[in-house]
């Protein structure tokens, strides 16, 4: 990790967010129906990425579709939603649906808290970090279920969750897999010109089981990350703000058997500046040092252990990130995002690079108001 000091110095040296937060990426509402009043939420998300790699810990693939989701929705009370339809999401290439299911959940509001049960809001949702969560995750995992909690208050911003990735019954042939965590944000200085939030998150990636007949050995990941972020708004009307936060990352193995990992334990560093333009250009420069690091759900680049071959793993990881991005929200309906991210290898001295382009198209429709038949 010897580049950490200089790399750390740059990142410093204007105050600034790493994961910035892309309305694109987010699961919301472009309208709020009335209550007891049913209303049909159509959502579609097209993606484009290529990622052009070939070093030792990832090699390149093209991710190219679209995702449609049309649900319906019905508002019970003020704080009680229903919502129910279907996820379907299609590649280009491949013959039908890679995903064809059913989407359901029952959302219960009150005071900023918010209790989902079914269908969660995942993937980007969760704003975990990079080598802890796959950006691509929206493209590749999207539909997440099980029960989801999430605070959105003054001080206080926090998302608790389970996502019960494959359920096992009695003498099943696979092992049962979930995903658990907790993401959050303490904001001891909100709605300030300069805003200091201090991030901590936690996610274990279990894989295991008594009841099944798989001899996949179980496994539980631990990831942990803490930090701080700073948000500066400036006086410029050409840079209206800068970002930058920066992270200590942890990993570690928690099962009896610890030989289905090269690693028991890692950690790093991770440190991103962003600035915002008025032309909705992001600069967005990313640093990583790792040791030994690995993220069950997060950006392979990021680990040490290799996707190609286990002759291949890299102890040491040193990375700098150099994305250029254009951000832009038409009306209410349409988003747009288009990136290109080349990154550099310290320890194989290499330029690789991904660029992708996302649209996405969703809105709301009121069906059917309330009536006294209904009350």
């Amino acid at each position: 990790m010897k580049y950490t000091p200089f790399l750390c110095g740059l990142l410093c040296a204007a105050t600034a967010h790493a994961q910035t937060e892309y309305a694109i990426f987010k699961d919301s509402s472009t309208v709020q129906p009335p209550v007891r009043a049913l209303s049909l939420r159509v959502d579609n998300f097209n993606y484009f990425r290529n990622n052009e790699y070939f070093g030792h810990v990832e090699w390149g693939y093209t991710l190219f579709g679209y995702q449609l989701q049309p649900t319906l929705q019905y508002r019970l009370t003020d704080k009680l939603t229903l919502q129910g339809g279907a996820f379907l999401q299609r590649e280009f290439g491949r013959e039908g649906y890679v995903v064809a299911a059913p989407y359901y959940n029952v959302t219960y509001k009150q005071k900023g808290y918010t209790v989902r049960v079914g269908n969660l809001h995942g993937a980007a949702n969760h704003s975990y970090i990079e080598p802890i969560v796959t950006p691509e995750a929206t493209l590749t995992d999207r539909v997440e279920q099980g029960l989801q909690i999430t605070a959105d208050k003054r001080y206080l911003w926090a998302d608790v969750y389970i996502d019960w990735e494959r359920a096992i019954r009695w003498y099943d042939n696979y092992p049962e897999q979930f995903t658990s965590g907790i993401s959050a944000r303490l904001k001891p200085m909100p709605h300030k010109k300069l805003r200091v939030e201090v991030p901590v998150q936690l996610m274990v990636a279990h894989r295991g089981g008594q009841i099944d007949t798989c001899s996949i050995p179980i496994e539980s990941l631990l990831n942990t990350a803490v930090g701080l972020s700073f948000n500066y708004t400036t006086n410029s009307r050409l840079v209206p703000w800068l970002r930058t936060e920066h992270y200590y990352v942890y990993y570690k193995n928690l099962t009896y058997d610890r030989n289905v990992q090269p690693y028991i334990s890692g950690d790093g560093y991770f440190a991103s500046f962003t600035a915002h333009t008025k032309y909705n250009v992001d600069i967005d420069l990313r640093y990583w040092a790792g040791a030994m690091f690995i993220g069950p759900r997060g950006f392979p680049l990021y680990s040490s252990a290799s996707q190609v071959h286990d002759t291949l793993n890299e102890d040491l990881r040193t990375l700098l990130f150099m994305n250029v991005i254009y951000n832009k929200q038409f009306g209410r309906n349409l988003y747009l995002n288009v990136r290109a991210e080349p990154y550099y290898n310290f320890g194989e001295a290499k330029l690789e690079v991904a660029y992708a382009v996302y649209m996405r198209v969703r809105f709301d429709v009121l069906l059917l108001k309330r009536t006294r038949w209904m009350q």
